[in-house]
């Protein structure tokens, strides 16, 4: 094979794995959305993530939805990482 025509190969299997790459990168998304959708623990979960990820300090009204859906055994649902956990908890002593 020619040096051009390699390189024209090279070129085409890149592109080619490039594209591979989006469509399970898209796929992925799809399939989270579609599982948030439908678990609406899974939405909460992410809510409640949400609301502390920036770790600025929370109003009022946000620290008592953190608190009534963590309240008593409603955490344990959660199943929440440790990593998270510690996340919540520094956002709500501020």
């Amino acid at each position: 094979m020619k040096s051009s025509q390699r390189k024209g190969v090279l070129v085409i299997v890149l592109a080619t794995l490039v594209v591979l790459f989006f469509v399970a990168s898209l796929s992925k998304t799809s399939e989270l959305k579609s599982s948030l959708a439908l678990d609406p623990l899974l939405q909460t979960k992410y809510q409640i993530l949400a609301m502390v990820s920036t770790g600025n300090k929370l109003s009022v009204d946000d620290r008592n939805t953190i608190f009534q859906l963590l309240s008593g055994p409603k955490v344990l649902q959660y199943r929440f990482t440790p990593e998270e956990k510690a996340q919540i908890i520094k956002v709500l002593n501020k």
